[in-house]
């Protein structure tokens, strides 16, 4: 693998050198096909490791499931109905904080009040999952019908430790849909008590702080205001325990740890995964998900950067980059497929008959092991175990090494792209400075020779000063003939992106998404419609084309098209794309830069429709391209959906809008 990725870097490292000898056609389609090879290279099964092993705590654990299953049966008898907002969801938060004291650790209340999902959705959540029937009524609910202020109780105990850096032991207290919430998520919260009783009783390395969250079943509400207040804490990791007692279960599986808004470094998995090990649990999360061969390691890779959502609260410590680990209770025995444990939850069946002493005890040994092993370990797991670039593939992983050498390529074949287009616009520069002439002082041989294809410059004279200085030339007339055109699009897909800010205003959360959605993506559509008709009359005009007549400015051999082509809106549209890129991978992460502005940069922005079969071909790719666009785009928000008023959905948004509208004009 060292020998392929070596000449991986050493191909691109001669792209350079390419360029003065190949034409702009032909590099980039080969810059398109390194990218393919790329994917099979670095997403193969030879970059698959088995996780490393970390040195796992030996000793005695004490956990008692007995114990455990004392305080889930005091929880769920005298604190039913533990609802967000309700009676019981106070009552049963001071009753954790008074159990907390009398175990000698330090425990107070944290009120918060934050937007969740309003109690129509709630009603409609049946095991895990919205009703069907309800989805297709969210297009014409709003914000007001779908969201809820929320005021709940998060309690937090802590118990200090030798140093100032925290571990997270939490769960959340709150139900749905249920009475007495056994499982989801009494167990857990009893399996936090227990583990507080017994992590009180010696000395610790770290400090650690037991958190009850309120409002999980809700949007995460409780997790996510407790990481906003503490976002200053040093937190070696969170880890969440959800439904962790469930009577068939025979080990432990864990939830999602990489989301699009962040990830949690691979030493979390790997220490889990010791512990199991250690413990002898069988290896469910390990086995099940091994993911064979590149392309289907790729998607998977990139679906989890772009548009991983997560389902408990560890979600919110992942969300600001804080590593955590959430699990669950979960089994391989045809008892636990028989009868699993989601199909119990969210219904008045989650009852304490479905909860087991013997697997809460499994679960909370787990987790008692876990941080008493970490606790071995911190002097630092080394580079590639705090790497958050990973891919979970079963009982293997994507070397860290493979996704950096990925996304590094794949930063240099962006940047080689508007290269490119900068040597053919150089080499094209004689033929777009005739049309100049012929446009500015009307003489008629200079329209013609516009008309013509543009004259090669000499490829050994590329880069040369005068080549340069003929390149700025020709972009500093482009800027001067399009910036009203530019300014006019960046305004309008601001615009257009500020119609959602309405919602942030209280009398028009009323309105329904329905009339939002039509708004935006006709202020899109007609914004674009109208800046093109405006560049294509434009260009008929420089190039001395009658205003009638049948010509298109996609007929074959049209000199409006060429002209556009030629003096710098290719190299204009190939900047602004690399650019969105980078603003992307900076703020969010290189696969969402990749998602966003592959496809138009190496695949729609180079269909040159010459010919009258490409302008056919050229059509079906940008019906295709809008489809796939608006849902990708769909996806890129589906992280932020408790946040859709933050500065990076925004931005987000505003990348989404303003990257097809410029492709759509500037490039066809």
């Amino acid at each position: 693998m060292k020998t392929l990725s070596l000449g991986a870097f050493a191909t691109c490292a001669t792209c350079a050198r390419w360029i003065k000898r190949t034409n702009h056609s032909t590099f980039v389609l080969c810059l398109s096909a390194s990218f393919v090879v790329l994917v099979l290279l670095f997403f193969n099964p030879g970059w698959l490791r088995e996780y490393p092993e970390v040195e796992v705590y030996q000793g005695e654990v004490s956990f008692s499931g007995a114990s455990a299953f004392e305080y889930l049966e005091t929880l769920v008898t005298q604190f039913p109905d533990r609802q967000i907002g309700r009676p019981n969801a106070l009552g049963s938060a001071q009753w954790v904080a008074r159990e907390f004291e009398e175990l000698g650790v330090a425990a107070h209340l944290e009120e918060f009040t934050r937007l969740g999902v309003g109690a129509e959705v709630v009603q409609h959540i049946s095991a895990g999952e919205m009703d069907l029937a309800f989805r297709g009524e969210l297009r014409d609910l709003s914000p007001n019908s779908i969201l809820e202020a929320y005021t709940g109780v998060n309690v937090v105990g802590v118990l200090p430790g030798q140093v100032e850096d925290r571990v997270v032991i939490g769960a959340h207290r709150d139900i749905a849909g249920s009475v007495q919430g056994a499982e989801d998520n009494g167990s857990g919260t009893a399996a936090v008590l227990e583990l507080a009783r017994v992590l009180s009783g010696r000395d610790n390395y770290y400090t650690y702080v037991f958190i009850s969250f309120d409002g999980e079943e809700v949007g995460l509400t409780g997790a996510f205001d407790y990481v906003w207040h503490h976002a200053r804490d040093p937190v070696v990791v969170a880890v969440v325990l959800d439904m962790t007692g469930f009577e068939d279960s025979d080990t432990v599986a864990f939830y999602r740890g990489v989301t699009g808004q962040g990830s949690c470094p691979l030493w979390t998995f790997a220490l889990a995964r010791s512990v199991m090990e250690f413990q002898g649990l069988p290896g469910r999360f390990f086995d099940t998900r091994y993911l064979p061969g590149s392309l289907r390691t790729f998607f998977a890779t990139l679906f989890e950067r772009v548009s991983g959502e997560w389902s408990t609260d560890s979600g919110s410590f992942l969300a600001a980059n804080i590593p955590a680990i959430g699990l669950t209770a979960a089994g391989l025995s045809e008892e636990y497929k028989g009868h699993p444990a989601r199909a119990v939850i969210h219904t008045l069946e989650d009852t304490i008959e479905q909860v087991s002493p013997e697997v809460l005890e499994m679960t909370g040994r787990f987790v008692e092991r876990y941080v008493k092993s970490l606790e071995l370990n911190r002097g630092g797991f080394g580079a590639v175990l705090n790497s958050r670039y990973f891919t979970h593939a079963g009982s293997h992983y994507l070397s860290p090494w493979a996704l950096w050498g990925f996304m590094l390529l794949s930063f240099m074949v962006v940047l080689l792209v508007p290269i490119a287009s900068w040597k053919a616009m150089v080499q094209a520069g004689g033929g777009g400075q005739a049309a100049e002439l012929g446009a500015e002082h009307g003489a008629e041989h200079g329209a013609e020779r516009g008309a013509e294809p543009a004259a090669e410059q000499d490829p050994e004279q590329f880069g040369q000063g005068v080549c340069f200085r003929q390149g700025v030339g020709i972009m500093s007339s482009f800027v001067a003939r399009e910036r009203v055109r530019m300014v006019s699009v960046a305004v309008i897909a601001l615009a257009a992106t500020c119609l959602w800010q309405v919602y942030r205003l209280e009398r028009y959360r009323s309105l329904p998404f329905r009339v939002m959605t039509v708004a935006w993506f006709s202020s899109v559509l007609g914004g674009t419609l109208l800046v093109s008709a405006w560049r294509y009359i434009s260009n008929r005009r420089r190039a001395g084309l009658p205003r009638g007549g049948g010509s298109s400015i996609l007929s074959s051999g049209n000199s409006s098209y060429r002209i556009g082509r030629y003096n710098g809106a290719q190299f204009f549209l190939d900047v602004l794309l690399a650019a969105s890129f980078l603003v992307a991978a900076l703020v969010f992460n290189p696969f969402v830069g990749l998602a966003l502005t592959a496809v138009p940069l190496l695949v729609v922005n180079r269909m040159n429709p010459v010919t009258r079969w490409r302008k056919v071909l050229l059509l079906a790719v940008l019906s295709l391209w809008t489809i796939a666009h608006a849902i990708l785009s769909a996806g890129l928000l589906v992280p932020y959906a408790f946040s859709l008023d933050s500065p990076k959905v925004f931005l987000l948004m505003l990348l989404c809008t303003s990257s097809w509208m410029y492709t759509v004009i500037y490039g066809f």
